[in-house]
């Protein structure tokens, strides 16, 4: 499934819906045919002025920006969408890489599901911290985001720019430097600016000079875990009715669908059983990018990749093998032929010596009774009529 098909899988053309910050690539815009409303805290106009000056943008897909419907702070989107009298009345809201930006990410999903019907949708796309300029920052957790709600922020802490600022992380290229880092990239690779001094000259700055203008920011940083673990502590203690459908990983970033409705975790042992198997989940996710897991994850890799090697050998020996035994047990049948061969001579040789045997006695027996015959009497008697027969019978030739 696409990056698109995820991000909208709750959402329809025909249903009524609110886009935050959709800029020049927006999720559900009227061209191509969504019934859907944008909301920006900049108008129109000052979105294709900035369009202009960003280099990285060329004239088409600026022409992609659309006019916006209502203009504020996505924190004010109760009080903007109010003011048109269609509170309660949008299936669905969807938003790319803005929930980050917010100062107080509570008073904005409370005003969310005020917008919303019951059963509408928050959908949201959030970078995770592991896989762009974050990388060097903790993730934000449940009392940070309280503290902005309590104090009721609509702008970017000094603090909060200070640490999007000095440890903003950079991967240095021949081409230049890049922000964005697929997970399996050598951690080792990627450093943060060296604005350490200046940011903090900076903020010393704003604050002698009570210098209180408005700041973009990451505000808050998140692993899919760790917003999670956020969400369902906001709605055990109450303070949001979003049920968490599904956070779906992806490479850099992650999806969030959110169904408006009431959805307290009454069952404290339940809660917390969940939680702290999302705390849990969180150290896993910090580690898949640390060093030492990297390298250990290389060695297990070369490993596995040496025992495959090892398997195909000791696949191709025992196909040796069982060719060598096929081999042997051919060699014995042969030989066998050869045994059997070698004792049908031995018993030939055996019958002929024994004829043998009886073909001499047989002649010598012969040999006797003939001598035995001529020395007889009659046989002499016989001498002169034997000759005369003789002489007869050449006669007659």
């Amino acid at each position: 499934m696409g990056r698109h098909e995820s991000i909208t899988r709750h959402i329809t053309k025909e249903e009524h819906g609110i886009e935050i910050g959709a800029w020049y690539n927006g999720i559900a815009p009227k061209r191509l045919g969504y019934n859907c409303l944008t909301l920006d805290v900049f108008d129109a106009p000052t979105l294709r002025a900035r369009a202009e000056q960003d280099p990285t943008i060329s004239r088409e897909i600026a022409r992609n920006i659309e006019d916006v419907d209502m203009v504020g702070s996505s924190t004010s989107i109760a009080q903007l969408v109010a003011a048109r009298g269609e509170t309660g009345k949008f299936d669905y809201i969807v938003s790319s890489h803005n929930l980050e930006h917010s100062p107080d990410p509570i008073t904005f999903l409370q005003g969310c599901e005020q917008v919303l019907k019951p059963g509408g949708y928050l959908s949201m796309i959030v970078p995770d911290r592991r896989g762009c300029f974050d990388y060097f920052r903790p993730s934000s957790t449940t009392a940070e985001m309280l503290a902005a709600f309590f104090e009721k922020r609509s702008r970017p802490t000094n603090a909060q720019i200070f640490e999007h600022c000095s440890l903003h992380a950079r991967r240095l290229e021949k081409s230049g430097q890049q922000v964005v880092f697929p997970f399996a990239l050598d951690p080792r690779e990627i450093i943060p600016f060296e604005h350490l001094r200046i940011e903090f000259e900076l903020w010393q700055k704003r604050v002698r000079s009570g210098d209180e203008s408005y700041r973009d920011a990451h505000c808050w940083t998140f692993t899919p875990a760790a917003f999670e673990l956020i969400l369902q502590d906001l709605s055990f203690l109450k303070l949001t009715k979003f049920e968490v459908v599904e956070i779906e990983p992806a490479e850099g970033e992650f999806f969030v669908h959110l169904r408006n409705g009431e959805n307290f975790l009454a069952e404290e042992e339940n809660f917390y059983k969940r939680r702290t198997q999302l705390l849990l989940r969180m150290n896993d996710e910090a580690s898949i990018t640390a060093p030492r897991v990297r390298d250990l994850q290389s060695e297990l890799d070369s490993t596995k990749s040496e025992l495959i090697s090892m398997r195909s050998e000791l696949v191709f020996t025992q196909s040796e093998v069982a060719s060598a035994r096929e081999r042997i047990v051919s060699l014995e049948a042969e030989l066998a032929g050869y045994r059997q061969r070698e004792a049908d001579l031995l018993k030939a040789k055996l019958l002929t010596h024994e004829a043998i045997e009886a073909i001499t006695f047989r002649a010598k027996r012969a040999e006797s009774d003939l001598r035995a015959m001529r020395e007889s009497t009659s046989w002499r008697l016989t001498a002169l009529l034997r000759v005369v027969s003789s002489a007869v019978r050449k006669g007659a030739r």
